[in-house]
This record gives C-alpha cells, structure tokens and sequence, in this order.
C-alpha cells in the first residue's frame, strides 16, 4: 500500500518540527540558562586581589601571635568601642590651695573671692575639705559694699562639689550682727571660726550650725 504524496510530506514536517523542538529544549535553553548564571556572577579575582587577602590574613595572624586573647584578659585590659574614645579620668579629689595656713578642721587662705567688688568686700577666706576631698566649703569674710556709709560686716559661704552638675555652687550670705563692721578670719577651732572686724571686735562662727556667736 503506498502513502500518498501529501500525508508522507506531512509527516516529514512534523518530524521535522520534532527534532527542532528536541534540540530546543536539550541544547539551546541550557546554554542560555548558563551563559545567564555566568554573567551574573561576579568577576573573577584578580591576582592583586590575592595578594591583598594574602597580606591581610598574615597582619591578623601576626597581632593575634604578639598579643594572645589570654595575656589581654589576664592584664584586664578591654579594648574600646566604636563610640569610646580614649580620655583621661577626671580628678577625684580637689588640688590643695597654695599658701594655705592650716587653722582648725581647715585653712585660712588669701584667694582671689568670685565675687564683685562691687557687691562685696571681701578679706581672707577659710576652706574646708570633706574627707574624700570631693566636698569643698568656702566660708568668705568681709563686708558688703556701702557708698558713703558704714560697710557691715557679712560672711558668705559656699560649698562645691567635684563632678557636680550644677555649675553654680550653693552659696549662703550670712550678715553680722548689726554694729560690726568688716570681718577677717584670724583663727578656727574644729569648725568654729574666730572674726575679727575693722573696730576690732571678736565674733565667732560656726560654720556647722551656721550660725554667729559673740565671744
């Protein structure tokens, strides 16, 4: 039985379209599968590149054989964050004043006051530390200032703390009692101040009870 002209071109084509579609599938997609994932990754190193890693791995190795994990712990030494820097501790305790001349629980001492000549005139000035030497008191001696008038007598006392927020001191004005003049430390016994005004006359202060005794 023949097959006739037609139906046999027929097939010749679809098997024709069947192999085409065989190759298709079985070479040209894979090789375009893999000619993608080949642009896609990145490019290959280069031999600087190498080096480069080669130089870096033995600088690390280098610093880790000169200073062992364990040496580091052992000394208590802890390396500083991103955000710290290196700083140097604030002092702890204040610097003893110069010339100071011990008197009682404290000294008397010639400082220049931190206030205005124009508020108050101020003598000598006795100070006293707290045991850590964190806690400073100023008690100031002089008078207030009076144009043309007596000028009475005033102490003025004010404590600083070391690490302090606060960037004013606390500061008390205490007046003398009325009728004596300006006042200079001239001794102290424990935290009592012995006064002595312009006219002369003799005053006590406890600086712990803050309050003025007449001698």
């Amino acid at each position: 039985m023949s097959v006739p002209g037609t139906f046999r071109g027929r097939i010749l084509l679809w098997s024709a379209l069947a192999f085409t579609g065989f190759l298709v599938i079985a070479v040209v997609i894979p090789l375009v599968i893999r000619s993608v994932r080949l642009n896609s990754q990145p490019e290959r190193t280069t031999a600087s590149d190498i080096v480069m890693q080669n130089a870096t791995k033995l600088a690390v190795e280098a610093t880790a054989a000169a200073f062992p994990a364990a040496e580091v712990g052992a000394m208590d030494i802890k390396p500083l964050g991103e955000n710290e820097a290196a700083q140097t501790p604030e002092a702890t305790a204040y610097a003893p004043v110069l010339g100071a001349q011990a008197a009682g629980a404290g000294a008397i001492v010639e400082v220049q006051p931190p206030f205005p000549a124009s508020l108050y005139r101020i003598q000598n000035a006795w100070l006293y530390d707290d045991e850590q030497g964190t806690r400073r008191t100023f008690a100031w001696a002089g008078s207030e200032t009076r144009q043309g008038e007596p000028e009475p007598g005033v102490i003025i006392i004010q404590v600083y703390v070391k690490g302090s927020n606060d960037l004013e001191p606390q500061t008390e004005v205490y007046p003398a009692p009325e009728g004596i003049g300006p006042l200079k430390v001239i001794s102290a016994e424990g935290m009592r101040l012995s006064l002595e005004s312009a006219q002369g006359q003799v005053v006590l202060f406890d600086i712990a009870e803050r309050l003025y005794l007449t001698e």
